[in-house]
């Protein structure tokens, strides 16, 4: 007990202090009728962050990332972690505590009501599924699935999904008074969905109300004729009345509408009225004075939106936005690293790799029109890459041992090889070996490392490991050395090491140190290009077909999708794949392997 009064008191002050490091990158919640998790995001404003924590959790840092396996009700979270998804938010699983006043709740009626979900990641979506607890349910126990059944379903063709659409779902008419409503979202192309739970205090809908007035109307893609407007949605209403300058002028259901044909240099009054599934209306938005640009200026496409990262390894980092809008198409996006512009694309998603690992990146993104006008930027997006382990782990003399996979971006950091302390004098990339390469210089000897004690030199493919303290007055003496044979042809004195004298001359490759064999990897990533022509993956060069046994196809989520076996030119189809980044691990005969990232 006292280990847990003291736990909680630290989780809080943590929570308190870093919010900001909780968890970047939510994907979508239930805004309208609010789902739990948004109440408590909402609940911070009113009721103070320490306060808010206490009864939501971390929950309302980040509403959106309710993220658990896909295929409710028959896979999914576990009973009694529905409302958590299994707890993914860090473990956090103070959503699922469940009794009949814990929570607030919101108000409906039996009949047709109106669901909206906010997105901060648009992704390609399969269907959007909602449940509700059955007439007589325990509100005072966990939530499971014996307690729920299935009120609707809204399919989608695999696209991303549209803010501000709302899913008319019908409510029974034999429920009343608190009930829960579960909301799930299905990725199309990974293997999550998003769970929302909705706490609702159900009426019967014999009783007819107006909708509440719009609020938040803003504007936003004006040019010299045109302007967009839009507004908060709203779950009681079925659509919606635009009013320009008084006059009724169009109907629409979701909450944004285009207004064409208008004229330059010109101030328009617009008023926006929601109109309840009863036929009852509202009174009018608050005005929203909207002036159209002058004949000649050049329409500029709206700023990308809501950028995020998808995938951050050591190297890479997967972004991804939301699309701009312009009156004549997009053209391209621009992305930014640090200010510095990187790289182009005409898709909402882009993989930057060749990063250093442990390393801070600022993104920004820039859409380019048809007419090529900039946008404004995009939200910055601070992303960190994933920190790369040296070596096998092992450490000698103070410093880890050498990795030839890993680049050493840092000046003056310690590593251990060949019996020997060495240390970076600037930028030490990927397969730039201490003994080899000027970029090392020798720190001092250290018996420490396998092979350097007093029991003797490691043997590599029959010969000594090369020692450059002695003396190699035999002719034709072997050593290994930078992964060769070598072999001198007269006397080698102290310090003429192989590779840097010409007394020694090399006989043979040798592979079999640990180093060796990590870079030979290294050289099979690096030589290996993976192409994709007429939905066919192909290997270049192609004298690697005959080295390889297996090739995977992985999803940036961990998903494989498809196998091929001792794979050959042109019979690598993967038509059946929509289009996005995915992970191809390559297999070879000799029991190695390496990955590449694909677009498709």
């Amino acid at each position: 007990m006292m280990t847990r009064k003291i736990f909680f008191p630290v989780l809080l002050i943590l929570a308190i202090l870093v919010p900001s490091l909780i968890h970047l990158s939510a994907h979508g919640y239930v805004m309208s009728p609010a789902s739990r998790g948004y109440q408590g995001s909402l609940d911070k404003a009113t009721l103070g962050y320490s306060t808010a924590f206490s009864i939501y959790g971390s929950i309302i840092n980040e509403p959106g990332s309710l993220e658990a396996p896909k295929g409710f009700p028959a896979l999914g979270p576990a009973d009694g972690k529905i409302a958590s998804a299994n707890g993914s938010i860090g473990g956090d699983t103070t959503l699922d505590l469940q009794t009949a006043d814990r929570w607030k709740k919101t108000n409906i009626t039996t009949g047709v009501n109106a669901f909206i979900w906010k997105y901060s990641a648009y992704h390609a979506t399969a269907k959007w599924h909602y449940y509700m607890t059955k007439q007589g349910w325990d509100p005072n126990k966990p939530l499971s699935r014996q307690d729920l059944e299935l009120i609707g379903t809204v399919a989608h063709n695999g696209t991303p999904p549209q803010d501000n659409v709302s899913h008319q779902i019908t409510v029974p008419a034999n429920r009343t008074g608190y009930h829960i409503i579960l909301a799930v979202w299905d990725v199309a192309d990974t293997v999550n969905a998003f769970y929302n739970v909705i706490d609702v205090n159900v009426t019967s809908g014999t009783g007819v109300s107006a909708p509440a007035t719009p609020t938040g109307l803003t504007q936003f893609g004006v040019t010299s004729s045109s302007a967009k407007i839009s507004w908060t949605p709203q779950s009681d209403a079925v659509s919606y009345n635009i009013f320009r300058n008084g006059q009724n002028i169009q109907q629409v259901s979701g909450a944004s509408f285009e207004d064409t044909g208008l004229t330059a240099n010109t101030v328009y009054t617009y008023e926006v009225q929601a109109k309840g599934s009863s036929g009852l209306t509202s009174g009018k938005s608050t005005p929203l004075n909207v002036k159209t640009n002058t004949e000649g200026t050049l329409e500029k496409p709206t700023a990308p939106s809501n950028l995020h990262s998808m995938a951050v390894t050591e190297n890479s980092v997967s972004l991804m936005w939301m699309a701009s809008t312009h009156s004549q198409g997009i053209k391209n996006y621009q992305i930014f690293e640090n200010g510095i512009k990187v790289g182009e694309t005409v898709q909402t998603s882009f993989l930057r790799t060749g990063l250093a690992q442990d390393t801070e990146y600022l993104y920004t993104v820039k859409s380019v029109a048809m007419n090529n006008q900039l946008s404004d930027m995009s939200n910055e997006l601070k992303v960190r890459t994933k920190k790369v382990t040296s070596g096998n782990g092992q450490s000698y003399c103070g410093a880890e041992q050498y990795n030839a996979v890993n680049a050493y971006p840092t000046a003056g950091v310690k590593v251990f090889y060949s019996c020997k302390i060495w240390k970076n004098k600037w930028y030490a990339n990927p397969g730039e070996m201490p003994g080899t390469n000027m970029v090392w210089e020798e720190v001092s000897a250290c018996t420490e490392g396998p092979g350097c004690e007093s029991s003797g030199p490691m043997i590599y493919c029959g010969a000594q490991e090369y020692n450059p303290a002695k003396t190699y007055p035999t002719v034709g003496t072997k050593v290994f050395h930078a992964c060769k044979i070598w072999e001198n042809k007269w006397y080698a004195n102290p310090g003429e090491a192989p590779a840097s004298n010409a007394v020694w001359k090399i006989v043979s490759d040798c592979n079999e140190s640990q180093s060796c064999k990590t870079l030979a990897l290294v050289n099979k990533e690096n030589d290996l290009s993976v192409t994709i022509s007429g939905h066919m993956i192909n290997f270049v060069p192609e004298s690697y077909y005959g080295k390889i046994s297996r090739v995977d196809v992985i999803t940036p989520h961990g998903l494989q999708l498809m196998t091929f076996m001792n794979p050959g030119k042109n019979n690598m189809d993967i038509n059946r794949l929509q289009s996005g980044i995915y992970f191809v691990k390559i297999l070879y005969k000799d029991g190695s392997s390496i990955t590449k990232t694909i677009r498709k």
